[in-house]
This record gives structure tokens, sequence and C-alpha cells, in this order.
């Protein structure tokens, strides 16, 4: 009832990563498969196979192998787009009226702007490149998403 009267969703911020978290495992079992040489005629018959698969992106990333630096950017970014949900606090006054599960939940928050962003980071430097390039790439899109609809609404 509290959440309702104060229209906070308690998901909101986790929301986005469980929804990516199905297409995460996608990509890497289809990583894992190419690089194990695992033919996928079964799932597309209409589509000729390719032989082999290059794993190497614009022609100097390869996508096969972790990437130190890909997972930090993809932290990074995660915590960029962390940064714009964040909404200011009340001024005091108006704090004052509010609960002590208000300032836990603020608390919770700020605590999960930084650990998601660092498991991000951990989980990507143990996975395949091209997963932490896919996280980069949608949080980067997600970054600009929130840009656009956070913008000021013009009148005219």
């Amino acid at each position: 009832a509290l959440y309702r009267e104060s229209k906070v969703n308690p998901l909101s911020s986790c929301l986005p990563v469980l929804i990516q978290l199905p297409f995460l495992l996608g990509i890497y079992w289809a990583l894992q498969a190419v690089v194990g040489g695992t033919s996928f005629d079964f799932l597309y018959p209409f589509v000729p196979h390719p032989g082999t698969l290059r794993t190497v992106a614009f022609g100097f990333l390869p996508l096969a192998v972790p990437s130190i630096a890909l997972a930090v950017a993809a932290g990074a970014a995660q915590w960029w787009q962390a940064r714009m949900l964040m909404q200011r606090r009340p001024p005091a006054s108006v704090a004052a009226k509010g609960g002590k599960d208000e300032d836990m939940m603020a608390m919770v928050n700020k605590q999960m702007t930084f650990m998601m962003p660092i498991m991000t980071v951990v989980i990507g430097i143990g996975l395949p490149a091209g997963l932490s390039l896919y996280w980069l790439v949608t949080t980067l899109l997600q970054v600009a998403q929130q840009k656009l609809l956070m913008r000021p609404k013009v009148i005219t």
C-alpha cells in the first residue's frame, strides 16, 4: 500500500537488467557454440550455413575471448545510466515528514548505483567480449533513450 500511495516501484532499478538476462544468456550460449564449432542448422534450415564465423568485430576486436576494457566500459555506462535515474533528495522540511523506510530505500538505491556496475565489470571480465559489447551497446542505447525522454519539454 505504501508503494502504491507513494507511486514507487521497488523493482524499477533492477527491471532493465532482468529483461536483458535472457538475451545475455542466449548470446553467451551462441558465442560458446560458435567457438566450439557447433552447427545451428536445426534452428534456421532456410539460412545457408556460412561454414565458419569470424569472431573478430571491426577488424580488431576479438569477441570470443574476454575483454577487460569492454567490461569496464559496460560497467561505466551502467553507472552513468544509474546516476541519470537517481532522483534528487527532497528538502529537509519535506524529508522530515517521510518515514525511515524512505531513507532506507534511498540508501539501498545509492548502494546499488555502485554495486551493479561493479558486478557488471566482474561478470564481464570472465565472459566473451561479445557479451560485454552487447551489454555496453544496449546500456548506451538506454542512456540515449533516457536523455530523450527526460529532456525538458518545450511548450510552444
